[in-house]
């Protein structure tokens, strides 16, 4: 749970510094005016990662930007079973030959930490209207999802991940290398046993959280549908060549049988891999798929289908998440209650009751029922700023 949120130079906010409360929070205003945001600042500092943007010059005001040392600050006091913890996400400008370069830095306590060690310290799930990008999008937004949700419980898997990225991309420079040089075995041998290493401790983990997630899943979109419709999740692994289904995901193998089936389809690629210039085997070429009714349903599901699938996943991997670090993860839905149709809004509005924390966006009050905006802490959001409003003071409400 966040008990304190503190916005410096983000976005469109100059300055927030606001407490918030337990349970149902809803942010209300009109569009461009800071909701989303409000709730990108959180994701950030549980996960270090944005679902909006792709550079983090994005994050800094844009006239914070002119300054000489031009910089964004999100800082948290989270509570959890440790505790309280102040956490700190310094998104800074730096002079570079190129022009001003923007990293993250981290703090815990205010004492300077790697970006990895503050994940975990606030689990949060977000609900938003791209979700459906996540079934009907390309791969890399479902390995996303993945890695995001595994590395806010898994630190060992979070780790393993970083080093295969970076063992993937000094492999591909060596590949294209290759084919203007030569190719050199003794170059490549350490680089193959590195991402068959790595490469298949991120394998099996995603492995597993499908396995775990997978009959979430199921059961969660066969009660939304009045059991009309069966999700089915697939995992397509480059490693094994195989599409992965039901029983398999139940029953992974060993790490030693993936580490000796990626060895074997790494040096199958080699001369594919030289010839593009890629690595073409490994946890980042892997997808997941979804079927239903026994049919792919990214090439044939209605949009509706889509978003109820992509909302089926996002309950189980609240579950999933909940066992993983035995707390109840932190929900975020940006503007979704109005994307979804009345039986799966009364579920998800059911939900969020319960949940120990939980902040929803909305252009407008009357979407809820009074009953609803009863329970809830209620705010509105004008140009980056935000202020408690009261039930009494909302017309639509009264």
């Amino acid at each position: 749970m966040i008990k304190r949120l503190e916005l410096t130079n983000f976005r469109n906010y100059i300055s927030l510094s606001l407490d918030l409360p337990p349970g149902l929070i809803i942010l209300q205003g009109d569009n461009a005016q800071g909701k989303t945001n409000f709730l990108e600042a959180i994701y950030l500092l549980a996960t270090t990662r944005s679902p909006f943007s792709k550079t983090d010059q994005e994050f800094v005001n844009w006239l914070a930007q002119d300054s000489p040392l031009p910089f964004a600050k999100i800082a948290g006091v989270i509570e959890g079973q440790d505790g309280s913890t102040r956490i700190e996400l310094v998104i800074a400008g730096e002079p570079s030959p190129s022009g001003v370069r923007y990293r993250k830095k981290a703090f815990i306590n205010g004492v300077p930490k790697r970006l990895i060690d503050i994940l975990g310290r606030l689990c949060c799930v977000l609900f938003s209207p791209s979700d459906i990008e996540i079934v009907s999008g390309p791969p890399e937004g479902r390995r996303r999802f993945l890695d995001i949700a595994l590395c806010q419980v898994d630190s060992k898997y979070c780790q393993a991940l970083a080093l295969y990225n970076k063992v993937v991309e000094r492999r591909n420079h060596l590949l294209k290398r290759a084919q203007e040089e030569g190719f050199n075995e003794e170059e490549f041998l350490f680089w193959d046993e590195s991402l068959v290493k790595y490469g298949s401790i991120v394998t099996k983990t995603r492995w597993e959280a499908l396995g775990t997630m997978a009959p979430e899943v199921r059961k969660t979109h066969m009660a939304l549908t009045e059991a009309e419709e069966s999700l089915q999740v697939l995992y397509i692994c480059s490693a094994l060549g195989e599409v992965i289904s039901d029983p398999g995901l139940a029953n992974p193998p060993s790490l030693e049988e993936i580490e000796k089936a990626m060895a074997q389809r790494l040096a199958q690629a080699r001369n594919k891999d030289l010839d593009q210039g890629v690595t073409t085997i490994g946890p980042h070429r892997d997808d997941v798929r979804f079927l239903l009714n026994g049919r792919d349903i990214s090439a044939y599901g209605s949009r509706g289908q889509q978003r109820s699938a992509a909302f089926s996943l996002r309950l189980a991997e609240m579950t999933f998440i909940e066992k993983a670090s035995g707390e109840s993860p932190l929900l975020l839905l940006d503007e979704v209650l109005s994307e979804l149709d009345q039986k799966r809004r009364e579920r998800l509005t059911e939900i969020v009751s319960q949940a120990p924390q939980a902040i929803i966006t909305t252009l407008e009050w009357g979407g809820f029922r009074k009953e609803f905006l009863a329970k809830a802490h209620l705010f509105t959001v004008t140009q980056g700023n935000v202020r408690a409003v009261s039930l009494s003071s909302i017309p639509t409400a009264a």
